[in-house]
């Protein structure tokens, strides 16, 4: 991933959640970024934040291609993480595809995910960027993955390599 070039100025399609899936922020403070996989294509998760009934939704989502789609405003809580306490502290992004695919993470959306997240983080003065696998079930917080035990981003997720990047690119870095 070392060889990535980064784009900073990208186009963000926007595709607003239907708006019974978020809510508000209840005073809240932005702290913390939580990474997903979608489980599915980028048109389906699109779809599902649409549909009235869905009950989810997230801040933005990224296709393998590299599309870029902002779904809910940052100054509302979408509701990504399982748990309405983390829902209201932070911004979700979605990632196309499997978590269990090795290949899932690819150049593309990764070279989209890297600044997106720079650019959050210097927003809302963010120092925290987590996994959904990561966050507590709101019942049980032994357990980990939101109240439905998520385990996304799942094994492949390119952790050490994407915290490096955005370190770089967050301290004006050069990528190469």
């Amino acid at each position: 991933m070392m060889g990535l070039e980064l784009n900073m100025s990208m186009e963000v399609l926007q595709r607003p959640a239907y708006i019974q899936n978020y809510g508000s922020r209840k005073g809240a403070a932005i702290d913390t970024i939580v990474i997903h996989t979608m489980e599915a294509s980028i048109e389906s998760a699109t779809n599902l934040f649409a549909d009235p009934k869905a009950g989810c939704s997230a801040h933005y989502g990224i296709a393998k291609d590299g599309r870029v789609f902002q779904y809910v405003q940052e100054s509302n809580a979408a509701w990504h993480c399982g748990n309405s306490i983390y829902n209201r502290r932070s911004i979700g992004i979605e990632l196309e595809g499997k978590s269990a695919d090795p290949k899932n993470f690819t150049d593309k959306m990764m070279e989209k995910l890297i600044p997106l997240t720079v650019e959050i983080m210097g927003r809302h003065k963010i120092n925290l960027v987590v996994g959904h696998d990561k966050i507590p079930d709101p019942k049980n917080p032994k357990k980990k993955g939101g109240i439905n035990h998520h385990i996304d981003p799942g094994p492949h997720f390119p952790w050490d390599s994407y915290m490096v990047m955005v370190a770089l690119l967050g301290k004006g870095g050069k990528n190469g």
